[in-house]
């Protein structure tokens, strides 16, 4: 018997099961695809994942340093950049087929091309049935994104109003003309449609192009894919690939549950940019050590521990994110044009997403400035209204 199996091999499965091989469990992770794998993503990986793991992604993996960022509204453009990187693009096939490596070295099993079919919780353990067999399990952690069959066969997933849509597509291009057009820079569109905001971002040999928003307010996701690629000169007919994904609605399991959902699974996803690589490694290391103390009754229950400290980093605050996300999507240009008038508002709210209190700090700083931002803004509308 395995002391846990986790169901799906991306950032949270690979970070669930080298950190439980780590702790000493005997580990299994199956994963459907064998990698590597195409995933449909933007593929910027925030400096916070970057923390959260224990060790250095090689240089062949870091595609772009990103500085900075240019926000794009109604044929007007605001940069502005950081000290530091913010943040590095990968190529997410290459990026996870890493971390599962990881998990392997440390010495957790991998079955490749093999899925879970049901996860059946017993009395004292875990029945596990894939498309080959059965095994059992003290614990099973699921990390097979939002909206899986696991999930929804569990009472798990999101309801699809709460949830949002991302599409993406690779556009070839030399890697001078990437340099040239984004040194550095993600490049975001707000106002195009409600709710939601396009992309482009660079990469080694191609920009990723995409857009995210919240589903309801989607109603031409591909019309409205093929204006932006057309508008910024790419082809217009290119492939694109799309997934629901959360948005920032968590989900858990009973305290006294044998079952944990990380990542995509438990909801956990910026709602405000729709990151969720760093919440899914944090989330899948968590239920790993939760997991783990519950084995060697150093504390439990594993699915109370896990969601007491998944509220506690970030769960409980992505409400302050679907707060700035009301006020950026609904009123895109108040929002672009409060940034324009204090520089300072800028800079600050491209360190949010890193900051230790995930978007709290950034409003308790803006909060005693926001009157001065406001009355700039009013100044710069109503001089521009007497032009």
């Amino acid at each position: 018997m395995y002391d846990v199996i986790v169901a799906g091999g991306g950032p949270a499965g690979s970070s669930a099961a080298l950190r439980a091989a780590f702790r000493g469990l005997k580990v299994l992770l199956i994963e459907k695809e064998r990698f590597p794998r195409f995933k449909a993503c933007a593929g910027a990986v925030s400096h916070r994942a970057l923390t959260y793991l224990d060790f250095a992604i090689p240089d062949s993996l870091r595609e772009k340093e990103i500085v900075g960022l240019r926000l794009c509204y109604g044929g007007k453009t605001l940069e502005t950049k950081n000290d530091s990187p913010i943040a590095v693009t990968v190529t997410r096939s290459f990026f996870d087929e890493y971390l599962l490596e990881k998990a392997a070295e440390a010495g957790a099993s991998i079955r490749t091309g093999e899925k879970v079919r049901e996860v059946k919780e017993e009395k004292d353990c875990v029945i596990v049935r894939s498309t080959t067999q059965s095994f059992r399990s003290r614990f099973a952690v699921i990390c097979e994104g939002a909206h899986g069959i696991l999930g929804k066969r569990l009472g798990l997933n999101v309801p699809r109003r709460k949830a949002a849509l991302s599409v993406t597509a690779g556009v070839k291009a030399p890697d001078s003309v990437v340099d040239d057009r984004l040194p550095g820079l993600l490049e975001v569109h707000i106002g195009l449609f409600k709710k939601g905001y396009c992309w482009i971002f660079p990469h080694e040999g191609y920009f990723s192009v995409g857009l995210w928003g919240f589903e309801p307010w989607l109603t031409d996701l591909k019309g409205t894919m093929k204006r932006f690629l057309q508008e910024n000169g790419f082809p217009e007919d290119i492939p694109v690939r799309g997934h629901l994904i959360p948005a920032g609605e968590t989900v858990f399991f009973p305290p006294a549950s044998r079952v944990i959902a990380a990542g995509d699974a438990g909801g956990f996803v910026d709602p405000l940019t729709g990151e969720g690589i760093s919440f899914a490694i944090r989330s899948g290391q968590i239920a790993a050590d939760s997991v783990a103390d519950d084995c060697t009754k150093a504390r439990g229950p594993a699915a109370a521990r896990f969601e007491e400290a998944c509220r506690r980093e970030f769960a409980d605050k992505f409400q302050y994110a679907r707060m700035m996300a009301e006020v950026t999507y609904r009123f895109p240009s108040f929002f672009y044009d409060l940034l324009a008038g204090d520089p300072d508002l800028y800079r600050m709210l491209l360190l949010a997403p890193a900051m230790k209190r995930l978007y709290v700090d950034y409003l308790l700083w803006v909060f005693p400035r926001l009157h001065r931002s406001l009355l700039l803004y009013l100044k710069d509308r109503l001089l521009r209204s007497r032009l």
